[in-house]
């Protein structure tokens, strides 16, 4: 599980696919949660292989959709 943002006017919801350059055209995990950032755009979290999280660079919705930017765990991993 992986807590992210992204900046996008459309709400992410659970079920979106998301992608990673590391594995073209292949779903490498899911939206679980999403809700508006006090900042702009949305928080969410999401269920991503880890070898792809660490990767750094995670997509919505398509291989070159909106980038997701992975923000620090709330606690000790």
């Amino acid at each position: 599980m992986f807590l992210a943002h992204l900046e996008s006017p459309m709400a992410p919801v659970a079920g979106d696919e998301l992608y990673a350059p590391d594995t073209p055209g292949q779903v490498i995990g899911t939206v679980v949660n999403a809700a508006p950032s006090p900042d702009g755009g949305f928080d969410l979290l999401a269920v991503v292989q880890v070898t792809s999280a660490e990767g750094g660079e995670l997509f919505w919705k398509a291989p070159d959709g909106p980038r997701l930017r992975l923000l620090p765990s709330p606690y000790p991993m």
